[in-house]
């Protein structure tokens, strides 16, 4: 999946002013109004709010992903809003806010919106990249960085090989309460600082599209430790007797090396 295929740049706008982030995620949706696949933008709208009411949208690193489905919209779209100044907010690790990425996703798309969203929140997570793209000085030259950055994490490629050893050597389990965005910054931050490190991971996800990447009784066995970086109910009872670490998904995005060098020095509790 290419964000780029979703992202025109007609629907973005650079270096404008909020107030609120209910004012930012106002301004995305006037970046929608008139487009072929929006049929309705105040129904839209409402259905934004709806969504934005329930939390979660602010995921770190200065980027929010207001998001939502509706019957008002006919095919997925995007659209894209840059902040100056930053706005300040309530968010995960206390930076203002600074770029917006709107999910607009018909009613029936089924999980299509949690893919996207996904992509986006790993995607995002180089803080490099968002840098570039904050100082973009057209509309077109941010939708060009975006497809520039996706075609060179070709999704065909092999997964790096970290080490020799066969197996896994740690596990992980991420998920949070709405199951979308944190939960797969959290999978994607460990296995980065995994892969940095030199150490082998597998990492579940337990999003709302269901557990991905599902751990074996025999990874599970054969595993020298798990971190479970989770802010609602996983299966644990399949970790009994191994040495487990349990933290909040935010510290899965924000803290992996420290997290990844505590499970290794062996010093953590067996479940």
């Amino acid at each position: 999946m290419r964000i780029a295929n979703y992202l025109r740049p007609e629907c973005v706008a650079l270096h404008q002013r909020a107030d609120s982030l209910e004012g930012a995620v106002q301004q995305l949706v006037a970046l929608l109004d008139g487009t072929e696949d929006l049929t309705d933008t105040a129904a839209f709208a409402a259905d934004v709010r709806a969504r934005l009411a329930l939390g979660g949208v602010c995921v770190g690193n200065g980027l929010a992903i207001p998001h939502a489905k509706s019957a008002s919209v006919k095919r997925l779209q995007l659209a894209a809003l840059t902040l100056d100044p930053p706005l300040a907010c309530d968010t995960p690790d206390g930076k203002p806010l600074q770029m917006l990425v709107m999910i607009a996703a018909p009613a029936e798309a089924n999980d299509l919106h949690v893919q996207v969203l996904a992509e986006l929140a790993t995607l995002f997570l180089d803080t490099e990249f968002c840098t570039h793209l904050r100082e973009s000085t057209t509309p077109e030259a941010f939708c060009r960085a975006v497809a520039e950055r996706e075609a060179q994490d070709d999704p065909a490629a092999p997964p790096p090989q970290t080490t020799d050893e066969p197996g896994y050597r740690l596990l992980g389990v991420t998920a949070c309460p709405t199951g979308i965005a944190h939960t797969y910054m959290a999978a994607e931050a460990l296995e980065a600082e995994a892969a940095e490190m030199h150490i082998a991971i597998k990492v579940e996800t337990n999003g709302s599209a269901g557990v991905k990447n599902r751990l074996t009784a025999q990874e599970i066995e054969q595993a020298d430790g798990i971190i479970v970086a989770a802010d609602k109910n996983v299966e644990t009872a399949r970790f009994a007797g191994k040495k487990v670490l349990f933290v909040p998904v935010s510290d899965g995005i924000h803290k992996p090396q420290q997290l990844l060098e505590q499970i290794e020095s062996g010093t953590v509790a067996v479940y």
